[in-house]
This record gives structure tokens, sequence and C-alpha cells, in this order.
């Protein structure tokens, strides 16, 4: 079962800025380029900026998890991890 979410973590780290770059092309763009505001700030720029930040956050969160299973699985194969003094 941990063999699986391994996985899982791995196809989102490669899905995230796949998923991240199609929703900055122009056609989802285009639906936030209006003349309206959220807390006095244009759409698109709202637009923007919120999905940069998601992007940031959930790539913070699956570094994580990556590098946590990482470590689970050279300690479980009893290996030292690169870098690590002899």
């Amino acid at each position: 079962m941990a063999l699986l979410a391994g996985r899982r973590v791995r196809d989102a780290a490669i899905l995230l800025p796949l998923g991240a770059v199609l929703l900055f092309l122009p056609p989802y763009v285009r639906l936030f380029d209006r003349p309206g505001f959220l807390f006095n700030i244009p759409l698109l720029h709202a637009y923007i900026f919120v999905l940069w930040f998601l992007g940031i956050v959930l790539t913070a969160l699956l570094a994580r998890r990556l590098a946590r299973e990482a470590e689970e699985e050279t300690a479980a194969s009893g290996e030292r991890p690169p870098g690590a003094e002899r």
C-alpha cells in the first residue's frame, strides 16, 4: 500500500507543473480578464496571484512528502542517504 501512495505522490509532482501551466494559458486567463474587482484588485491580477501562490504551496507540500518518503525508503533499505558521512 505504501508503494502505491509513493507512486501517487510522484505522479502528483509531475502533474502539478503541467496543470499550473495549463491554467496560465489564454483560454483560462481570458475568463478572468473582465472589468471586475476582488477586494479592489482586478480579477485578472487576483487570478494570476492565487494560481502562483497555490503552485508554491502545493509544490512545498509535495516536496516535503517526497523527501519524507525518500528517507523512509533509504531507512528501510539500510542504505545511507547521499551526502551522509561514513
